[in-house]
């Protein structure tokens, strides 16, 4: 918010990305915001291919910390939201809101990520630009991560550079109609995520969505 601020009457465009870490284990306690527990239901409802003795159904503490640190970053969401309106810069300013990955909490009785099950890679996308892409659009078109920088250069006009991937979406992102793409690729070349390195605790993976 500082940051928008000092820019806001500058005259020239910004780009800022807010990546706050949580949420993401540890999921315990003391890793959480004050009073942010209280928020989340003691009692969770689970989807059904989560098993009834699963570990995380039986002590759901840490699926309940999952989702305070999540409503957190709602809430502060909703601050820089909130900025934006008061200061004028909604109408200019696009706001995308993703995320990298979900987490499994049991399903397929599994817990972490590193998987191409939908609780894992199905994730929010939401993309804000007052006037310019209707409020309540939906679209089914199928978005990459690497979608981003082709769909949001083609948003304002700008054509990305020939050497990067992705898929210009911003018809679809603008309500416009989409591209009619029939399936994405999704897939983990190495077995960690972070470096060149197999035979870890973590297999690499494929997926396709059609």
């Amino acid at each position: 918010i500082a940051f928008m601020d000092k820019h806001k009457d500058s005259g020239r465009p910004f780009f800022l990305m807010v990546a706050p870490h949580p949420p993401h284990p540890p999921f315990g306690i003391p890793h959480l915001p004050e009073g942010y527990l209280e928020k989340v239901p003691q009692e969770l409802h689970w989807s059904p291919n989560v098993p009834e003795d699963h570990p995380r159904r039986r002590r759901p503490l840490e699926a309940r910390c999952y989702y305070a640190m999540a409503k957190n970053v709602d809430d502060n969401l909703g601050r820089i939201m909130k900025f934006l309106d008061s200061s004028g810069l909604a109408d200019n300013t696009i706001v995308v809101f993703t995320a990298d990955h979900g987490e499994q909490h049991g399903s397929h009785n599994r817990v972490n990520k590193m998987v191409p099950y939908a609780e894992s890679v199905n994730i929010p996308l939401i993309i804000r630009w007052p006037g310019r892409v209707p409020a309540g659009t939906t679209s089914d078109e199928l978005y990459g991560p690497m979608d981003h920088m082709a769909t949001l250069c083609g948003m304002v006009g700008l054509r990305p550079a020939d050497t990067s991937d992705g898929v210009d979406l911003s018809r679809a992102a603008m309500g416009r109609g989409g591209v009619g793409r029939d399936e994405v690729l999704m897939m983990n070349y190495v077995s960690h995520w972070d470096f060149f390195q197999s035979g870890t605790l973590w297999p690499e993976w494929r997926g396709v969505r059609t």
